[in-house]
Parts: C-alpha cells; structure tokens; sequence
C-alpha cells in the first residue's frame, strides 16, 4: 500500500496516514520542520501533536 517516501497529496492519503497510524515527515523548502503522527486534516492545514502546518507550502511524506 503505502511505502517509506510516499508523498501525501490527496484527501484521502491524510485520512489514510491517521487510520493506519502511519509516520510521516514534514520538509518545507528542502528543510525538516517535524515528524510524527497526523492528529487532524483539512483543506487548509495538517496537524500533528506538536506542529500544525499549511498544505500548500509543506511536502508529506511517509517514513518507515
């Protein structure tokens, strides 16, 4: 299904990065701003337990 470097694009792949409890990275520019587990998701913004970014200016990714 999902595999390490995955990149998180759709609804969908947010919803299924909670469900099955999956890592992800978070780089903005080419630099690490967080990693960990998502907590919530809307049109605008992905939030984990330390960090709530915007959509449109990060990169998600999958880590394993």
């Amino acid at each position: 299904m999902y595999r390490s470097g995955y990149q998180l694009k759709s609804d969908v792949d947010f919803d299924n990065a909670i469900i099955f409890h999956l890592i992800i990275s978070i780089t903005q520019q080419d630099m690490h701003i967080g990693s960990g587990y998502i907590k919530s998701h809307n049109s605008e913004v992905v939030t984990l337990a330390d960090v709530t970014v915007s959509k449109e200016l990060c990169e998600f990714k999958i880590c394993l």
